[in-house]
């Protein structure tokens, strides 16, 4: 058995322009090239790989959750980068590094509808972040047992009376429509992994080999 990718598809200038419009709506707004210029230079970022260009990210930030979107698309040639994914990279309450990474999102058919979608969802869980029904703190994202599973949890057991943690399901207070679409999301790539498995090759390999740009003055992180 063979798992093969599904064919290119690259969006054309109209495609990418409805795709932020639509996000714009939603409440994420596009990362300009000076405010990516200024935050290098206050980091002393340093790309981890040779990088082709700029490629366009959005972000959206609400409740101490921040959701950042790759596009893989290029402002300058006006078109996407010749290798790489879209991704949708969540970071909470001043965290270095990421808590959840959800991709890769590959540049096939109906790519930035599926990268729509997923950063729909992160917006989601950013602007309605439920709070701690013991201690009324937001809850955090934690890891659960596999490796893409994530829960909302509070551990602040000094602040509740029975001194016992609280949890909640990570689809918790999502639409029915959305929990329709993680369902099928859900079914197609336990599929997925199913093939991976059979053929020997290890999954998640996109996310564990991502390296992040390294921080030359992470003293200047928030």
């Amino acid at each position: 058995m063979e798992a093969r990718m599904p064919a290119q598809v690259i969006p054309t200038i109209e495609n990418f322009n409805d795709f932020v419009e639509k996000m714009t709506k939603l409440g994420f707004r596009v990362i300009s090239g000076t405010e990516f210029k200024r935050e290098a230079r206050r980091l002393e970022l340093r790309a981890p790989r040779p990088v082709e260009g700029r490629e366009t990210g959005l972000s959206y930030y609400a409740n101490r959750i921040l959701v950042v979107v790759w596009t893989t698309w290029m402002a300058e040639g006006q078109t996407i980068k010749k290798k790489d994914s879209g991704w949708v990279v969540v970071k909470q309450d001043y965290d270095k590094k990421p808590v959840y990474i959800d991709g890769p999102f590959h540049r096939t058919e109906n790519f930035l509808l599926t990268l729509y979608q997923n950063a729909w969802l992160a917006h989601f869980r950013a602007t309605n972040r439920p709070l701690c029904s013991k201690c009324r703190q937001f809850l955090r994202i934690r890891r659960g047992k596999y490796f893409k599973s994530r829960f909302w949890s509070c551990g602040c057991i000094n602040y509740h009376d029975d001194k016992k943690p609280f949890h909640l399901d990570w689809d918790y207070g999502l639409p029915e429509r959305a929990k329709i679409f993680l369902r099928r999301k859900r079914k197609t790539s336990a599929k997925w992994l199913e093939k991976i498995r059979e053929l020997g090759r290890e999954p998640y390999s996109a996310i564990k080999k991502r390296k992040p740009w390294v921080v030359g003055r992470p003293e200047n992180l928030p």
